[in-house]
């Protein structure tokens, strides 16, 4: 069984607008909606989950309540962090021994198809996926406003979402970092390899167009690309 658990728990605004940025609609639908509607459609998806902070419940349910979203089973609530976020994610599927979860950021509206045929064949054979991109700029190691280093950037990767795993892996990883009070861990894959080291982690190509939108530029960007596929005009 594969299920997704589309994170939507923030509550940033540095997008622009009064609402966090999964909510902004653009072409009469919000930037969530655009990551359901892929997950809809793709047939090898059995199950999605959403994770919401509890001030959003309202807006996710008036998005639910459309009902064009069959797949979508269950609203859950996010908490403080992103990790508890996840955890609600996890410990709200029920284990299987083929149960694979994906994890999915809600303000990556690009994510494809394609992407999700990737990850879902080299689950297959790892306990742990992600999408990655090679990484463009130089990279540089500051400290104390001095630059130190600058590392060879053909070793590194840009990771991107959504993060494939077998669910029993994922379940574990997580029962061992929530009992941690030091934990510091920016993304699902990082739980993995903080807590269960000896777990190997594939990678899969992912995506240039699969961004995170964070700015009011990547606002533009989203609705530029979507003038040129449907040649509307959108409001700004």
């Amino acid at each position: 069984m594969n299920t997704v658990a589309i994170l939507a728990g923030g509550t940033g605004v540095r997008a622009g607008g009064n609402i966090p940025k999964q909510f902004i609609e653009i072409d009469g639908k919000a930037i969530i909606e655009y990551s359901l509607q892929v997950f809809e459609n793709h047939p090898s998806i059995d199950e999605i989950l959403v994770v919401v902070h509890p001030d959003y419940e309202e807006e996710m349910r008036k998005i639910w309540q459309k009902g064009i979203y069959h797949k979508w089973k269950q609203t859950l609530m996010g908490g403080k962090e992103r990790f508890h976020s996840s955890w609600a994610a996890i410990s709200a599927c029920e284990m299987g021994e083929d149960s694979h979860l994906l994890i999915h950021d809600a303000a990556r509206p690009f994510v494809s198809s394609e992407l999700i045929d990737r990850l879902l064949e080299k689950i297959q054979s790892y306990s742990a996926v992600l999408p990655v991109i090679p990484v463009t700029d130089t990279l540089v190691q500051v400290q104390d406003d001095l630059i130190k280093s600058a590392p060879n950037r053909s070793f590194f990767r840009q990771v991107q979402t959504p993060q494939a795993f077998q669910l029993s892996i994922i379940k574990k990883a997580f029962q061992m970092a929530i009992d941690d009070v030091n934990i510091c861990v920016t993304d699902d894959c990082s739980v993995v390899l903080n807590y269960l080291p000896d777990v190997p982690i594939a990678m899969v190509e992912g995506d240039k167009i699969n961004i995170k939108l964070t700015y009011s530029t990547d606002m533009e960007l989203f609705k530029n690309f979507f003038l040129e596929k449907n040649k509307n005009v959108l409001p700004i």
